[in-house]
């Protein structure tokens, strides 16, 4: 019942999109939280993917795999369209890191999509998923407690990393994922 090759387009005030973690091995180890803005819509594990119905509009989806940090994209996304977004648990010196980026409308990803979407499986965030990504209200903000370390706990303070990733992205330039890019 979650065949992404023969899933149809979304109704007209619906934006669709399709998070994929087309990772495998080593790389394809643990899974990635992701979020639409600092709410927890759902969980990859590697080579897998989930389905996202969302209002059309702005968005700033993010994604976290391990401590120290979260990653970000923003998006402008339109009703009756679907939308392609990458995420991956990416090895960084001496740290782990979650990567969110859009698959533009046009790139050659995009063009093998078919390919790229056919080896996944569709990602079930349990209960236990859901726990352990969530965020939480803490004393500083709002947050998510790691307790993946076992003797310490990681408290990813998500408003003040995005708000530095906000803050770096006007020096960057990260693609975004733009109205133009849903099929």
């Amino acid at each position: 019942d979650h065949d992404l090759l023969a899933m149809g387009q979304p109704d007209a005030d619906v934006a669709r999109v399709v998070f994929i973690r087309p990772q495998t091995g080593m790389a394809g180890q643990g899974v990635v939280g992701v979020y639409d803005g600092d709410e927890l819509i759902g969980g990859l594990s590697g080579n897998g993917y989930f389905v996202y119905d969302a209002e059309p509009g702005e968005h700033l989806f993010g994604c976290y795999a391990h401590q120290p940090g979260m990653d970000f994209m923003k998006a402008d996304i339109a009703g009756g369209l679907t939308y392609y977004v990458q995420c991956s648990y990416q090895d960084r010196v001496l740290s782990l890191a979650a990567h969110i980026f859009a698959i533009k409308k046009g790139s050659p990803r995009m063009d093998d999509i078919d390919n790229v979407l056919s080896p996944l499986s569709y990602s079930v965030l349990t209960e236990e998923g859901a726990d352990m990504f969530a965020v939480k209200n803490g004393p500083d903000g709002k947050e998510i407690v790691d307790t993946r370390a076992g003797m310490f706990d990681y408290r990813i303070k998500i408003i003040e990393l995005r708000d530095e990733w906000l803050k770096r992205s006007n020096e960057v330039q990260k693609a975004k994922l733009l109205t133009a890019d849903g099929v």
